[in-house]
């Protein structure tokens, strides 16, 4: 809670929009190497590239109705499954980690 301003605004009385949450999470990236989160310096920026497309697909959605087609689906399935497996690994070791 103590880097609560990187998802929260007072000012705003909200949450960050994720644009923004990418945008904080950038720096924040190697605060993350005690978990062995990322292996490679290019991990990091491939995984925030999967969320700048997230973001871009999430919000094209939100804003119109259209079909997200099996090619669409399939093209993210390798990226989702990915980053799945690296945030549970990250949550696990978070766990073992002594406060």
């Amino acid at each position: 809670m103590s880097l609560k301003e990187l998802f929260y605004s007072e000012n705003d009385c909200g949450f960050h929009n994720l644009a923004t949450l990418i945008r904080n999470l950038r720096p924040k990236l190697d605060d993350f190497k005690l978990y062995d989160f990322f292996k490679l310096e290019r991990e990091k920026e491939s995984f925030l590239n999967f969320l700048w497309k997230i973001r871009e697909e999430g919000g094209a959605g939100a804003h119109h109705i259209h079909s997200l087609d099996h090619d669409g689906i399939s093209d993210l399935k390798p990226s989702i499954n990915k980053y799945s497996e690296l945030l549970k690994h990250l949550i696990q070791k978070v766990k073992e980690t002594p406060k």
